[in-house]
């Protein structure tokens, strides 16, 4: 069971494969100062090859960005790209030429693109600089029909996580809708998966004695993937 809270929510899956270099469709960035910049990498059949700056635009940065979980939809936010191996240049496969998003696609690969030529190199490895949220509006609720309701989310390096299921229950409840300045005892718990699952897990097991001002003082333990149950 995967609670959720009305008023927020906290559960997330992911799946566990075998492992590989890479995994189909993955994208990283390589060689930034943070995380949040550096050459584009992207994995196909699981070789990790590079992409160039022929064609590549805002729109094209921006589906990079949302696939690692960066806020790309947020207020304000601004994604930017790099040309000509700003981040240094990548060894190996050159997968993607002249890619073509919209800016709305999930996943790189969603977006059309064409098969490098042999003019082609390294030299023109593009990279992106994705907006990070704000550390200090550290969690939100999103996916909800109203502002007080949701799944739990947290910024953690930049990036929008969420909050696994184990022991969560009205007292964890209870501070997040404190932190958010709700009334605690309004909050009401659900499970299931109730407002949508969430890709990107980043703790587990919080353990809130209910009177904590924030979630992130309450115990905890980091994770990177939540067993369906």
């Amino acid at each position: 069971m995967k609670p959720i809270i009305f008023l927020f929510a906290a559960f997330v899956t992911t799946t566990n494969v075998a492992a590989q270099s890479c995994y189909h469709e993955e994208v990283r960035l390589v060689g930034g100062l943070s995380p949040n910049e550096g050459r584009v990498e992207v994995c196909v059949n699981g070789v990790w090859g590079t992409v160039t700056d022929d064609g590549f635009y805002t729109s094209d940065a921006k589906v990079v960005c949302r696939q690692l979980g960066y806020p790309v939809d947020d207020p304000g936010a601004s994604t930017t790209y790099r040309c000509c191996a700003q981040y240094g240049q990548g060894s190996g496969v050159i997968h993607l030429n002249y890619v073509g998003c919209r800016g709305t696609e999930a996943s790189l690969l969603e977006c059309s693109y064409r098969n490098p030529s042999s003019s082609d190199s390294h030299s023109e490895d593009v990279g992106v600089i994705c907006p990070t949220c704000d550390p200090d509006h550290a969690i939100r609720l999103s996916n909800g029909l109203a502002p007080e309701e949701g799944t739990v989310e947290i910024c953690f390096s930049g990036i929008w996580r969420s909050v696994c299921h184990s022991s969560w229950d009205h007292k964890d409840a209870f501070v997040v809708c404190r932190q958010l300045g709700y009334p605690a005892t309004a909050a009401r718990v659900f499970y299931n998966a109730y407002f949508g699952d969430h890709p990107r897990p980043n703790i587990s097991r919080v353990l809130c004695y209910g009177n904590e001002s924030k979630l992130l003082d309450c115990s905890y333990t980091n994770t990177t993937t939540c067993s369906p149950t």
